[in-house]
């Protein structure tokens, strides 16, 4: 791959997942209308469309209407499970994505993915792009106190990477 010589002034790089590397929305939002429906609930488009790339919290708030820690985290589980059904048969990896992501582990670059998705998905995710021994590092916000849009996940991938 040319025209990646401007990595060298770099140590690492971060990349988010869905979206990034692979094209996952399809199967969460499916997944969060199944769980959505378990509830007699009916998520409209827009509420979906606001919170990709987001913590299932904020979608969770919206629709079912709660910020009670426990309910989140069970209805949280659920969506995750119901993607862990849907996921390995409708993400798709992104044009180039891989390559890219190898490209840049060949410049010595440290990678680490930083994804709002549960550590599980992520890791099936990197699988899938067969980039398992390029990437360094894993993080979930799923297994932090706060997700995005908040900067914790990143300055966590950060401290981790040890920079």
């Amino acid at each position: 791959m040319t025209g990646i010589g401007f990595l060298a002034r770099y140590k690492a790089a971060i990349f988010d997942l869905d979206g990034t590397l692979m094209d996952s929305e399809p199967a969460w939002e499916k997944a969060k209308r199944i769980v959505a429906d378990r509830y007699g609930l009916r998520p409209t488009q827009a509420q979906l469309d606001a919170t990709v790339g987001r913590s299932l919290d904020d979608f969770l708030a919206e629709v079912f209407g709660t910020r009670n820690h426990d309910e989140m985290l069970a209805r949280r589980e659920e969506i995750f499970v119901e993607a862990d059904r849907l996921l390995p048969g409708m993400r798709v990896p992104v044009p180039g994505a891989a390559d890219f992501l190898r490209a840049v582990a060949a410049a010595g670059l440290r990678v680490a993915i930083c994804s709002s998705s549960a550590r599980r998905h992520i890791e099936g995710a990197v699988r899938e792009l067969g980039v398992t021994a390029e990437v360094s590092l894993i993080v979930s916000a799923a297994e932090l106190a706060r997700g995005k849009p908040d900067p914790m996940p990143y300055r966590v991938s950060v401290e981790r990477l040890g920079l």
